[in-house]
């Protein structure tokens, strides 16, 4: 998996740039009987002066050299005078197995003078080795193979010992280190619990994917192995929400029930029920029963079936005769109706079920004002009844009036949502009919009187008048 360079030439105690190396060795006139690559690189630093004066010295020959173990590492011309901080790699001065280093520093002066009288100094401040190291080998750790593993769909998962089938040469099986990658983790997970490995299935998935387990000792070297997982694919049987305990239905009245169900497998389902007049509509998953008598208790099983299994469920209904209340007429009182009256308010409520009611109740109210609750004691199929709310007019204005039945649902009916009505009326402003109505008393009373005028003028004339004219 990797990627080396062509080969290139190198000279002994050459240092190596790369982490990774491939070594060929050629030799045509010699036995190559071992080949030694070091991996240390200890490098000697040492630091310094020249100063006074060069004068009189033949720097051509003058000169400081540094020995390690005998043999010169590097030596420096004396022709300046200057501050030197000088690396000496020393690597190649060190043979396998010694454990002693000696360093040996020598500096030689040649006078070219006229007999003058001169002074040079060399002065050596620090001499400091650094750059070695020890290796220390540490083998990978080993583990028992895992081997291939095989599922059915939503099976159960498995735990499989590992760590106590794990050795290595320097760390405890209990201080490694486990990581996985699973190839596919829509299918499966992996984890650790304790020393075990623990493979867990995806609800309603199966195929085929890979997980590799890398173990890592605490020098990081590590055992890798990649193990197949199989997952055998099963087809699901057909899922049904439950039903209510209890479904209660009207006798000879077609009643509509909602019901779930799937299938993550199929899509041809058939659904069926032991009913002749349970029918089944699977386009909006709903069963129409219309029972044909009375009863406390009749089940109905409902099937689903796909290509290879079935699921049922039972579905009890309680048939009943119900009640059928709805409010057929208000009627107010009053044609005019002005502020301060108080307006009887009849409210006609009509049975029209196949079952008699009992303490009917009957709330009115205006906005948020309750007027009243009256109540019916029985109304039997198909009779009517009628209360009547004092409705008092406190101010004028348009307003409304609620008539509610059977508020708390006491009775059970066929139909609840027909058990309200809402009216409005026209209140009028108490002082605007007065005035109306002495304007029309007083326009009646001066007809009258013009009237009684004209019929007195008349009786008067009639009386006082001259007789008629005879002719003579």
């Amino acid at each position: 998996g990797i990627d080396f360079t062509d080969y290139v030439s190198v000279s002994s105690n050459d240092l190596i740039d790369s982490e990774i190396i491939r070594v060929r060795v050629k030799s045509s006139d010699a036995c190559i009987s071992s080949i030694k690559l070091d991996y240390n690189d200890p490098t000697l630093v040492i630091d310094g002066r020249v100063f006074g004066s060069l004068d009189g010295l033949a720097t051509d020959y003058s000169r400081w050299k540094v020995f390690v173990n005998g043999e010169e590492a590097s030596y420096q011309l004396i022709n300046q005078l200057t501050t030197f901080s000088v690396s000496v790699s020393i690597g190649q001065f060190l043979d396998s197995g010694v454990n002693d280093l000696t360093i040996k520093l020598q500096a030689w002066f040649n006078w070219d003078s006229s007999g003058e009288q001169s002074t040079t100094l060399l002065e050596i401040t620090s001499m400091a080795v650094s750059g070695g190291f020890e290796v220390e080998w540490d083998e990978d750790p080993v583990c028992q193979t895992i081997g291939p593993q095989y599922f059915v769909e939503d099976g159960l998962g498995i735990l499989i010992p590992f760590l106590d089938r794990c050795v290595d040469d320097r760390t405890n099986s209990e201080n490694l280190s486990v990581s996985f990658t699973v190839a596919d983790d829509s299918l499966l997970s992996a984890t650790m619990v304790q020393d075990d490995i623990k493979l867990v299935l995806m609800p309603e998935q199966f195929g085929v994917t890979t997980v590799t387990v890398d173990v890592r000792d605490e020098s990081a070297n590590m055992w890798t192995e990649t193990f197949i997982v199989y997952v055998e694919e099963v087809d699901d049987k057909p899922q049904m929400d439950e039903f209510p305990s209890i479904v209660p239905v009207e006798s000879g009245v077609s009643t509509t029930i909602q019901f779930s169900y799937f299938d993550i497998d199929s899509t041809g389902l058939t659904v069926i029920t032991d009913k002749s007049w349970a029918v089944v509509d699977l386009s909006t998953s709903t069963i129409t029963v219309s029972p044909p008598t009375t009863s406390s208790s009749t089940p109905i099983v409902v099937t689903v079936c796909d290509q290879n299994s079935c699921v049922n469920q039972t579905l009890v209904l309680e048939v009943l005769t119900l009640a059928e209340l709805y409010i057929e007429d208000i009627v107010v009182d009053s044609s005019k109706i002005i502020e301060g009256d108080v307006v009887p308010v009849r409210v006609y409520v009509r049975n029209s079920g196949n079952s008699d009611a009992s303490l009917i109740s009957v709330r009115c109210q205006s906005g948020d004002t309750l007027i009243g609750i009256k109540s019916i004691v029985m109304l039997k199929s198909g009779e009517l009844g009628v209360v009547t709310c004092d409705w008092k007019q406190t101010d004028s204005g348009t307003k409304s009036l609620t008539v509610e039945l059977d508020r708390v649902n006491e009775i059970l009916e066929s139909d609840e949502s027909n058990n309200i009505e809402t009216i409005s009326i026209e209140v009028l402003e108490a002082n605007s009919y007065e005035t109306s109505s002495k304007s029309l008393i007083s326009t009646s009373t001066l007809w009258i009187i013009t009237l009684v005028v004209i019929a007195l003028v008349v009786i008067l004339f009639s009386a006082f008048a001259p007789g008629k004219i005879k002719k003579l």
